[in-house]
């Protein structure tokens, strides 16, 4: 996944975010080796499509952030092995804050040129064969005419071995070797074609054995082989093409190209203390969790600065798949005191530690034992009921309190 920084001359102070994705029904690696897009005739951004991808399930092209708010034109190219221009389309959306903006190209717009003569001056663009103006988008179907088909159903296929997709109100064809007779395979724009044959000398087996890769071909001279055996990523683990990092698939042959069978789709982070979308980073998302994270040695810390009771903190912290947070070293404890007074929270926070069962028998609320100590000199005085644990920012002491004390918090996942 690509990311990019754009500012206007003016600045940054109206700032808004553009995601980029392509759905088309040319095929990746075969057809697409890279997809480059180009916002505003500033500088082109590319991507390289997993070979075998599904490119009509869609691939992520660019993520750009910093953008102003308003109006902007986005061309994406596909760009072709030999290195030339496979298809292009220009598409012209409104961005206010946010937008995921999904580009439409379809394989039957190839010798189509628009507009046509029944068509209005604006309808520069093609999508299935028809012309369109450039705001057509999924986001904006009110500007793109009548749909081609609600349903797959509605999709009429030109080749008997395409299988039809209606991709919002848009029909896009994908190539089925399984449609075509034994010794076949779907051409995506000639259908069903014999698999080349090895060469003939007259009689004489000219077959030289090769590796057995994933082409279509008895390269090792032996036809119940498994096109694609020899490959050395075959079976290994793979990501698709969605947005997250997480391996869910395993390479496989399919119609002649390796394939990643990861189809899960986007894994998103959500505030739980799971690494959900597979990058490293636990609830790194900035709309994720409901106080400021850091992180250290694979655990992500909340730092809640709303003052609650210490029970209620850990109400919030378990709300999330936390706990309000153990020390269990002097390195760490120095983290969390450091991070706070980062972010110059330089106040007394409530720590997981307490003594409400037994008094002067300190257990952490995640079940950990209670083994480093970090007390104030004098403490834990132990009056009034003072059963549950302060931190100062300011030099990571501890202080025991009575456990109803407004103080901010910090959570810490399990």
């Amino acid at each position: 996944m690509l990311l990019a920084a754009v500012c206007t001359l003016g600045g940054c102070d109206s700032r808004a975010s553009l995601v980029v994705d392509l759905r088309t029904d040319y095929l990746a690696g075969h057809e697409v080796e890279r997809v480059q897009v180009v916002v505003d005739d500033g500088s082109p951004i590319s991507a390289r499509p997993s070979p075998g991808a599904d490119l009509v399930r869609g691939m992520r092209v660019a993520e750009l952030d910093g953008i102003a708010n308003g109006v902007h034109e986005v061309e994406l190219t596909l760009i072709d092995p030999a290195g030339g221009r496979l298809a292009s389309r220009t598409t012209v959306a409104r961005v206010e804050h946010a937008l995921a903006l999904v580009v439409l190209i379809t394989r039957d717009c190839g010798d189509r040129s628009c507009p046509g003569s029944s068509d209005a001056s604006d309808a520069t663009e093609c999508v299935d064969a028809r012309c369109v103006p450039p705001s057509c988008h999924p986001g904006a179907p009110d500007t793109c005419g009548a749909p081609t088909c609600q349903s797959e159903a509605e999709c009429v296929a030109t080749l008997a071995c395409a299988v039809p997709s209606c991709v919002s109100g848009f029909c896009l064809f994908s190539p089925s070797d399984a449609a075509c007779a034994p010794g076949e395979r779907c051409d995506p724009s000639a259908g069903c074609e014999p698999v080349d044959p090895p060469p003939s000398d007259a009689g004489v087996d000219a077959c030289v054995p090769t590796a057995e890769l994933c082409n279509g071909l008895d390269d090792d001279c032996m036809p119940a082989t498994l096109d694609g055996a020899d490959e050395a990523s075959l079976g290994t683990p793979c990501d698709g093409d969605d947005a997250d990092d997480c391996v869910e698939g395993v390479f496989e042959c399919r119609s002649a190209i390796l394939t990643c069978t990861d189809v899960t789709g986007d894994d998103v982070e959500t505030c739980d203390g799971v690494d959900q979308d597979c990058d490293g980073r636990v609830d790194e998302a900035p709309a994720a969790c409901p106080c400021p994270v850091r992180h250290h040695r694979g655990h992500a810390y909340l730092l809640c600065a709303d003052r609650r009771p210490w029970t209620e903190g850990q109400m919030v912290c378990e709300g999330v798949g936390y706990d309000l947070a153990t020390l269990d070293d002097a390195e760490e404890n120095g983290f969390v005191a450091g991070a706070l007074r980062a972010e110059m929270m330089d106040e007394d926070w409530h720590i997981g530690l307490e003594d409400r069962a037994t008094e002067g028998a300190y257990v952490w609320v995640s079940g950990s034992p209670a083994s480093f100590r970090n007390w104030a000199p004098g403490e834990p005085f132990d009056a009034g009921g003072q059963d549950c644990t302060l931190m100062g920012a300011s030099d990571g002491l501890w202080d025991d309190v009575t456990c109803d004390a407004p103080r901010p918090f910090v959570c810490e996942s399990r």
